[in-house]
């Protein structure tokens, strides 16, 4: 354990060395590379390797992506943001559910959730995105936790990682938990390495009900 903190923090250390210009050419050439990946994986959806590698792609897509957008951005102050209640009323906590052909998606005042069944589309995706409005619209001061279970997904368009990583850019300092609920190794990495990148906290889990659990404490 105090091994791997010394890897990460000397990694960490190197980051910082570097100078902005090469780290945006490491931000473009990471972000082409996945994007190459996720495309010529899209194809072979059917191989377990290939499927696997195209989550891990996809992720790690839109990891560089967000790195890459933070290196553009000008030095700005942190604005203090105020999470969700603790306690809420019996009105706010009910819940909102609407399910299209391969997605359930339902919203409360705790979390937003979306569970995937097969492959996930660029309307459903849509589709939960303007729920998450609605939590935000319900906040003076937005905070949001996700709940995301992908054990049945088998795919997602093209289109759809492309509005992934712009819902997460547009929404990034909204975000303060997201539990991802899956059933492979690849899923769980992925998810690890896109928690070292992202600003909120985001973990994997096998149960739905710890991942419910983790959103609400």
């Amino acid at each position: 354990m105090e091994k791997q903190e010394i890897i990460e923090k000397k990694s960490l250390n190197l980051l910082k060395d570097i100078d902005l210009d090469t780290k945006k050419e490491i931000a473009k050439i990471g972000m082409t590379a996945t994007m190459g990946i996720t495309v010529a994986t899209s194809m072979y959806m059917k191989n377990k390797f290939m499927k696997r590698l195209h989550v891990v792609a996809g992720v790690a897509l839109v990891g560089f992506s967000y790195w890459h957008h933070t290196l553009y951005q000008p030095a700005k102050k942190k604005e203090s943001k105020k999470a969700l209640p603790e306690k809420i009323s019996s009105k706010e906590s009910e819940t909102t559910v609407e399910e299209n052909q391969n997605v359930a998606i339902s919203l409360n005042s705790f979390f937003a959730e979306m569970a995937i069944t097969g492959k996930l589309t660029h309307n459903e995706f849509k589709s939960f995105e303007e729920k998450i409005e609605t939590l935000l619209s319900s906040y003076e001061v937005p905070s949001m936790n996700i709940l995301i279970d992908i054990t049945k997904l088998e795919g997602v368009e093209f289109k759809v990682l492309w509005d992934d990583i712009l819902f997460t850019l547009k929404h990034i300092k909204e975000m303060k938990k997201v539990a991802i609920v899956g059933n492979s190794k690849a899923e769980e990495y992925s998810t690890s390495f896109a928690n070292r990148v992202f600003p909120f906290s985001l973990e994997y889990f096998e149960e739905y009900s710890k991942a419910k659990e983790w959103l609400k404490a």
